[in-house]
């Protein structure tokens, strides 16, 4: 009945107390009584973090069965062994755990009281299965808001709710660090979750952060054969050396668009019965058109397939593929609605997320103009772009460093008549066309020259 026991946070937290715990915590742990004062509840926090730090998971295991089978346990303690559960046996304890804790708030903060700060901080990451961080998250998370900062970065007072938050948002920060791809799928269903708003600033910092951490984890340096490959300018050797070359590649399709004599805009626009550029073909013919070009100018051991597939069933535009690597390219059109979202929203959130992609990606914009219906949206309050050049710095500033270093972003101007006026008889209006843009080196291209 004491409120305070001397040793018991020692026991948890202290290394030099180890063999003590591995010989203690059980016995401890089977004493103590299934109903019980609130003000112990400290002590069988204690007890069970020393057991799941130092005592054989099995043995433990069958004492948290034993323990949840007795009905007279009161719902503090009962939520804090079901917690304990979820740490060693997610895939047996997550059903449980959900379905006591979604009846009460009373029930969701007790359940998270074992997940303390100071204390998740002493478990071994890899302790912290995936489940049981996305239950505990969606669960707190639905129910306790954010906790708002005094003007010291200090909380002004501290509440359970408050302390629930700060649980949420450290177990947040733990999923953040897992670099798996059961921590990326948890936390993009987490940051999507409608009842998660008031944590969603949160859960997509901590989804992007954690992309940039598995990718560092997968990466693996070129061999000495792959380096020799791109030094000899032979087929890709890895999915940054195709994403440079496909670049580059698309710098040449452009350069051909504008000053070839082919008149290869026309493959982007539907004409009339006297060869007169009418309007932009859908998007799906321009993306044909493009693919065909490139299809041509890259190494035959580089496959280009449009609708490549990606997480969550989604699709790009195009899929590039070597040797076990790939490169997704996402196409719009300078008027589409989704152009500035799509860079993030689509390219990023799904299709560079692929391992094979190593997080590298095109974005690809075909710039027809300001003409009706092709108007380029406005970004947020920003002037509208009118160039082709314009547009690609637009988009290049709202890529993070860390995405800029991976995600290259193209605009091909395909303006009637490219750039040269029309001939007699192609149309009574005067097309001067946009001076061809300017295309700059980047880091890819000049790492591969």
């Amino acid at each position: 009945g004491r409120e305070y026991v001397s040793g018991l946070s020692e026991l948890a937290y202290d290394p030099v107390h180890a063999g003590v715990a591995r010989i203690a915590s059980l016995p401890l742990l089977r004493g103590f009584p299934i109903r019980c004062a609130a003000r112990q509840m400290t002590h069988l926090s204690y007890l069970l973090w020393s057991a799941l730090r130092h005592v054989e998971p099995d043995s433990l295991l069958g004492l948290i069965e034993r323990k949840l089978s007795r009905r007279s346990m009161d719902v503090a303690q009962r939520a804090r062994w079901l917690a304990a559960g979820l740490v060693l046996s997610p895939q047996t304890y997550l059903e449980p755990a959900e379905t006591f804790a979604t009846t009460s708030e009373r029930r969701i903060r007790h359940l998270v009281a074992l997940f303390s700060p100071e204390r998740l901080q002493l478990l071994q990451l890899e302790m912290l299965r995936v489940p049981t961080l996305q239950l505990v998250i969606r669960l707190a998370g639905r129910t306790f808001r954010p906790c708002v900062l005094g003007p010291t970065g200090d909380v002004t007072a501290v509440t359970p709710a408050i302390e629930a938050a700060q649980r949420v948002r450290q177990m947040i920060g733990n999923l953040a660090e897992l670099p798996t791809d059961e921590a990326s799928a948890a936390l993009e269903a987490l940051a999507t979750d409608e009842r998660l708003s008031s944590w969603r600033a949160e859960l997509t910092w901590a989804r992007d952060n954690q992309r940039v951490i598995r990718r560092d984890a997968i990466y693996r340096h070129p061999g000495v054969e792959e380096v020799g490959r791109t030094l000899n300018d032979g087929p890709p050797a890895n999915a940054g050396d195709l994403a440079a070359l496909a670049a580059d590649r698309l710098v040449e399709i452009a350069d051909r668009i504008r000053n070839g004599n082919t008149d290869d805009w026309r493959q982007y626009w539907n004409e009339d019965s006297h060869g007169r550029p009418i309007g932009p073909k859908p998007e799906e013919s321009c993306r044909d058109a493009l693919l065909s070009n490139l299809q041509q100018c890259l190494p035959a051991a580089v496959d280009a397939h449009r609708e490549g597939q990606y997480a969550h069933a989604k699709r790009s535009d195009v899929r590039l593929s070597c040797s076990g690597f790939n490169v997704p390219i996402e196409i719009k059109k300078n008027g589409h609605p989704d152009l500035w979202s799509a860079l993030h929203d689509q390219l990023i959130a799904h299709y560079v997320r692929d391992p094979e992609t190593d997080g590298y990606g095109i974005y690809l914009v075909l710039w027809f103009g300001d003409i009706d219906g092709n108007r380029t949206p406005l970004l947020r309050s920003d002037a509208r772009p009118d160039d082709p050049d314009a547009l690609k710095t637009s988009l290049e500033m709202t890529l993070a460093p860390d995405e800029a270093r991976k995600i290259a972003i193209r605009v091909i101007d395909v303006t009637a008549y490219a750039g040269k006026p029309p001939t007699s008889g192609a149309g009574g209006r005067n097309h001067s066309g946009p001076v061809r843009p300017q295309v700059s080196a980047h880091p890819w291209l000049q790492a591969r020259a």
